[in-house]
């Protein structure tokens, strides 16, 4: 009999540690050999015991992996509907005609592309990857995958985002384009890597301006975020120290089967599978830990207290404050006295 657990029901499954690219910006440690098909087998199969509903399929690069197709198989042999998060490099006609065989229970694949053309894109990416992540990308909205395209947002290319959403969405075809700020406390990420946080926000104000419903993600939100706090429109909101939705309505599993709050937090490891039960790690005193962090109220952090924002502060991601140890941390693109001066800052350049 199926055990009724508090698991979340969505949980990213990052299948391997390794890629094809060597991406500026990209916070994953390399890991060891991946696990066989059939201990995934066994992980997916802890998954869905748990009742868990929705996989994220990511590395790394999950096509990376040659037995890719062994891994598909087994998902497609159980009730899961799953996205996958891809570079595109790899998308080739074979990967794609397995893609299809899934039907509608693909409900995305997401495909990174950081810029309209090869100067911005592979600035981050590599000499030669923009015109191989194009031609996959093409390939698969050919073949009627629902494509969507993830850009990260850094100081390289902030100033490119409407070229880019606008490349994406008429010139390749694909069905909407996601915009995020690059987590920059990450592995490997160079310090200041997202640039001046008033660039972010006129980045993501230009896109709010678009009206597209097709063209959404953080970056936009935040921006959105200090615009209403400005204009007193905000929400309230209550005070929790962080809005993750890690160990509620989502968990990851690390490519070494170690199960994790979500894939930027690999140091935070809540149990692994499929040496336990999800449930078990659900319940463990690690996970209680991570929801008590997450839960916290903001006014435990010093700065937040006396913040005239503090109710209407959503709290934002917890991983830059626990990439740098500090559990009671400020996730600085979430927090609103920075949103709302950067976004004054932006109408004093344009009004002089």
């Amino acid at each position: 009999m199926t055990e009724v657990t508090l698991a979340p029901r969505s949980a990213t499954v990052l299948i391997t540690g390794r890629c094809n690219l060597t991406c500026a910006h990209c916070g994953v440690r390399p890991t060891g050999e991946d696990l066989p098909p059939a201990t995934w087998g066994r992980i997916l199969d802890r998954l869905l015991d748990a009742r868990v509903l929705e996989l994220v399929v990511s590395g790394g690069e999950p096509l990376a992996r040659r037995d890719f197709g062994d891994i598909a198989g087994m998902i497609l042999e159980r009730p899961f509907r799953f996205s996958l998060n891809t570079n595109a490099t790899l998308l080739t006609s074979t990967t794609v005609s397995l893609l299809r065989r899934a039907g509608p229970r693909l409900t995305s694949v997401m495909a990174g592309l950081d810029g309209p053309d090869a100067r911005t894109h592979d600035a981050l990416r590599g000499s030669g990857v923009f015109d191989r992540t194009v031609e996959g990308v093409r390939r698969a909205v050919g073949a009627g995958l629902p494509v969507i395209i993830n850009c990260t947002v850094t100081r390289l290319n902030h100033d490119r985002v409407l070229e880019t959403a606008d490349f994406a969405l008429n010139g390749l075809g694909v069905g909407a384009a996601k915009f995020t700020p690059v987590l920059a406390a990450q592995c490997a990420v160079p310090e200041g890597f997202h640039g001046d946080l008033s660039n972010l926000v006129k980045a993501g104000l230009d896109l709010l301006a678009l009206g597209d419903p097709r063209v959404y993600g953080p970056l936009p939100d935040i921006s959105r975020m200090a615009r209403d706090a400005l204009h007193g429109s905000a929400r309230q909101t209550g005070g929790r120290a962080f809005s993750c939705g890690g160990c509620t309505g989502k968990i990851a599993v690390a490519a070494d089967g170690s199960v994790i709050p979500c894939d930027y937090l690999d140091g935070f490891i809540l149990g692994r599978l499929p040496d336990q039960t999800l449930n078990e790690i659900m319940v463990s005193e690690r996970t209680a830990e991570f929801l008590s962090i997450l839960s916290a109220g903001r006014t435990e952090n010093p700065y937040c207290r006396s913040c005239e924002y503090i109710g209407v502060c959503p709290g934002g991601c917890p991983v830059n404050p626990l990439l740098r140890g500090e559990p009671t941390g400020r996730d600085e693109l979430s927090c609103f006295r920075n949103l709302v001066e950067a976004l004054k800052s932006l109408y004093c350049t344009t009004s002089t």
